[in-house]
């Protein structure tokens, strides 16, 4: 909700619809002199939303098992390394 006040507050709008909705959409629809209410409107809605998921993500458990997964990842790299490297030896 707070991208389109932003949007209200700002009077910003777009000549057309963003069809697919990305910021490149959102650029070239804008007016040719509202770019700055149009970007500050998607700005703010960015901040607010990682602002929002911040505290969810950083109290989740998946922090520790990430790491534990890319070290695991690596020690499975290495040791295809290593098997790769005795085939090569051996052929």
């Amino acid at each position: 909700m707070s991208a389109p006040a932003t949007f209200v507050l700002t009077h910003a709008g777009l000549v057309a619809t963003p069809a697919p909705g990305s910021i490149f959409a959102f650029i070239a629809m804008a007016p040719k002199w509202g770019l700055v209410p149009v970007l500050s409107g998607v700005l703010t809605g960015a901040m607010v939303s990682f602002l929002v998921a911040l505290p969810i993500f950083s109290r989740s458990s998946a922090g520790g098992d990430v790491a534990n997964a890319f070290a695991k990842a690596k020690q499975t790299v290495q040791a295809q390394q290593a098997q790769a490297a005795t085939i090569g030896e051996k052929e």
